[in-house]
């Protein structure tokens, strides 16, 4: 061959027929990749089954009033939550449910809660409340099942009901 002729193609493996090798690797990673998926919808589905949050009749002997409510207002927002229905679930390092939660009004107003414990007398929290360029106040408290107002200071009212309020507010 001297320099001017143009070289001849040769034929690359898959011409030759090693596409069928090819398709059963194309295969192979297919069906790999069906099987980590089904197996990791199976993993998955049996951890959200396992993590599927309380019922009632399991989170109620952790209170003496489990059907306690806060109720946060400050200005025109307000914040309900059911103290029984808010908990992170139990791990290893903490066998029970830990009841808390939260939140945060758009004036800067804050309040947190946290169930201490079940007693004899009654439920005991430890409310968290701050307001704007203000100090966090953590005031213990004993609900005994009557509404009971822990906090009216400026603009931010919290208090503890016996039931979630009819209308929701």
């Amino acid at each position: 061959m001297n320099s001017l002729q143009k070289p001849r193609l040769t034929k690359t493996r898959f011409q030759y027929g090693h596409r069928p090798l090819f398709n059963h690797r194309l295969n192979q990673l297919q069906s790999h990749l069906m099987r980590f998926i089904l197996f990791s919808a199976i993993f998955v589905g049996s951890f959200a089954r396992a993590s599927e949050p309380l019922t009632s009749a399991e989170t109620d002997h952790y209170f003496v009033y489990p059907r306690a409510t806060l109720v946060a207002k400050s200005g025109r927002d307000s914040l309900v939550s059911e103290l029984s229905r808010n908990y992170s679930q139990p791990t290893k390092a903490q066998p029970e449910p830990h009841f808390s939660s939260g939140g945060e009004f758009q004036n800067g107003a804050s309040v947190g809660w946290e169930l201490v414990r079940r007693t004899e007398h009654g439920d005991v929290y430890l409310i968290f409340t701050q307001l704007p360029h203000a100090k966090p106040v953590v005031t213990p408290v004993l609900f005994s099942g009557r509404k009971l107002i822990v906090s009216s200071a400026d603009d931010l009212t919290v208090e503890i009901l016996p039931e979630r309020p009819k209308d929701g507010k």
